[in-house]
């Protein structure tokens, strides 16, 4: 005679370990499954990315950059600066590479060498409007909080007329000029004035463009060959 056993079972269990008890957690499992809830999850809070208020622009004539490239990346990073404009950089050969930093070279194959450094939190585009002239030029278009900016970077050697062909206008915004011109001019404090510095001089009085260094400015470098500041 057989006897009837009324047990239940689930798959993949003996009937002799008697029925399996669902736990909580199983339970939620088996409500996500059909449907009915969803198990909650902890909504992760977004920082707020952090908003550059102003640019810390540094313009450097480095003279060289292969032995001081450590130095330079010391200086960037301690300052917070945006973005660094260097002249005279001899790199033909040297990696530009800084961490936080996009390094830009200019194309010239026979100048002095400029560089741009633009930190990796800001957008912008650069450009070499001059190519194997005299005046070396680079231009930066920055984008900052809803503003655009206009940035050069040039180095004129000693022995030329510098000349910019993009300045073209009498009105200008958001425009910065950075620069080792070798301009000589009372206005800065030399005794003499050059061509160089006659051009700068134009340019001031027929447009909206200042020099913002004049003869009661600091001096920030004193160049050992000339003796001289950089303008």
């Amino acid at each position: 005679m057989l006897k009837y056993i009324n047990k239940t079972y689930e798959l993949g269990r003996r009937l002799v370990k008697g029925p399996r008890h669902s736990s909580a957690h199983q339970t939620r499992g088996d409500k996500f499954a059909t449907g009915a809830t969803r198990p909650s999850t902890p909504r992760r809070e977004k920082r707020p990315k952090a908003r550059i208020k102003e640019i810390n622009i540094l313009q450097l004539n480095i003279c060289g950059i292969t032995k001081k490239k450590t130095e330079l990346a010391k200086i960037l990073h301690e300052n917070k600066v945006n973005v660094a404009l260097l002249q005279e950089t001899l790199n033909s050969t040297t990696d530009l590479h800084i961490t936080g930093y996009t390094s830009y070279a200019c194309g010239c194959t026979s100048c002095r060498g400029i560089a741009t450094y633009m930190s990796n939190d800001l957008t912008a585009d650069i450009t070499n409007p001059t190519v194997n002239s005299p005046t070396d030029v680079q231009k930066c278009i920055l984008w900052l909080n809803g503003k655009k900016w206009a940035i050069y970077n040039v180095y004129n050697p000693p022995t030329n007329t510098c000349r910019i062909d993009d300045l073209q206008e009498n009105i200008y915004h958001n425009t910065i000029l950075a620069r080792d011109f070798n301009g000589h001019s009372l206005l800065w404090g030399y005794q003499d004035t050059n061509n160089t510095g006659k051009y700068l001089d134009e340019v001031c009085t027929t447009t909206n463009l200042s020099i913002q260094q004049n003869e009661n400015s600091p001096q920030t470098l004193r160049h050992r060959a000339h003796n001289s500041q950089p303008t």
